[in-house]
């Protein structure tokens, strides 16, 4: 199988392999061309890549050719890092949280989430990388992802976005970030969990007004060296193509801000580069109303130098500039653990 998707790779033929959580079969789904395929209404079936910004139509992969592999062997290895840019240079990040945190307390907005890039300089062998995350992370939707149009991503997410059948969406809230070590979460963490939660849950019944969302007891939940809080929230019945969750949903408050346009246009104006497809979201469908879709954090674009690693976090008016920074380090562990 190793030597198909090197086949893959040197022909520069579109292909995705992902894992889903809690299960050991890989899927590869792959193109025998490097045509671009997109979808507007998600009418056809495939694995979609969209990026963090607002779209008309949506890259992926039709499942026309696949293969499930139970088992991914690889042989050799990454070289280690011989360099992290910006990884000890916290004045660029705290510095933008000051200015989020003066935003929010002129009543902009309650929330926004805010990242960085770290650079990794290595000779990076993504199959190898997808296989120690995978390897490292059994909870995670773990793939990765090679288009001649996006690039190459790989990664490691905790969270779902969507997953949708013809009886039930089920979607989730989560922020907050805890290591392993700590038992106790803040009013802060607390505070943005309940906004991104009030945030979902609002934009479903205006969706769906004559169904009120099923919503969970919020629960800690581990992911790789990390805690988050994660609350479930479920819709029965919901009769409302992915288009228009989507439309309405992404970003969420967990990977854009609150209120949405308001959180949107700080990051367009401040954070100081493009995100592309980090707090996008990816995952196969196989019609408008059947899907199963991640949001794409803990991920990595790959590089002619090696990797971008993209991190970020959730700025409430109780945030402390340098912790947010801190936690932006904790969650580049997911990668800098596999280098």
């Amino acid at each position: 199988m190793l030597d198909f998707i090197n086949k893959l790779e040197k022909e520069g033929f579109p292909f995705v392999l992902f894992r889903s959580p809690k299960t050991k079969e890989i899927n590869c789904y792959y193109q025998t061309d490097n045509s671009t395929h997109t979808t507007v209404d998600f009418s056809q079936e495939g694995f979609v890549f969209s990026p963090f910004e607002k779209v008309d139509s949506y890259i992926f992969i039709p499942k026309a050719n696949c293969r499930k592999i139970n088992g991914l062997e690889v042989s050799g290895s990454s070289k280690r890092a011989k360099d992290i840019k910006d990884d000890i240079n916290q004045l660029p990040y705290t510095d933008l949280v000051k200015k989020a945190l003066a935003s929010i307390e002129n009543n902009e907005f309650s929330k926004v989430v805010l990242s960085r890039k770290i650079e990794v300089h290595l000779n990076a062998n993504p199959i190898n990388l997808f296989k120690q995350l995978d390897d490292l992370y059994p909870s995670a939707f773990v793939y990765y992802w090679s288009h001649p149009k996006t690039g190459k991503w790989l990664g490691a997410t905790p969270e779902r976005f969507i997953k949708l059948t013809t009886k039930e969406l089920h979607t989730v809230a989560l922020a907050g970030t805890l290591s392993k070590n700590q038992t106790q979460w803040s009013a802060k963490e607390l505070h943005e969990q309940q906004l991104v939660t009030d945030s979902i849950v609002s934009s479903l019944t205006d969706l769906s007004p004559n169904q009120a969302p099923r919503v969970e007891p919020t629960e800690t939940i581990a992911a790789g060296s990390l805690k988050h809080l994660r609350t479930k929230i479920t819709l029965t019945d919901p009769k409302v193509p992915l288009k228009n969750l989507i439309e309405t949903l992404h970003p969420t408050p967990a990977t854009g801000g609150f209120p949405k346009l308001e959180s949107m246009f700080f990051i367009q104006k401040n954070e100081g580069y493009n995100r592309r497809f980090y707090t996008g979201f990816l995952g196969p469908f196989s019609n408008m109303f059947n899907a199963d879709f991640f949001v794409n954090l803990r991920c990595a674009q790959i590089t002619k130098k090696g990797l971008d690693i993209y991190v970020g976090a959730g700025i409430t008016k109780d945030s402390n500039p340098f912790m947010e920074w801190e936690e932006t380090q904790r969650k580049a562990q997911t990668f800098l653990a596999v280098l």
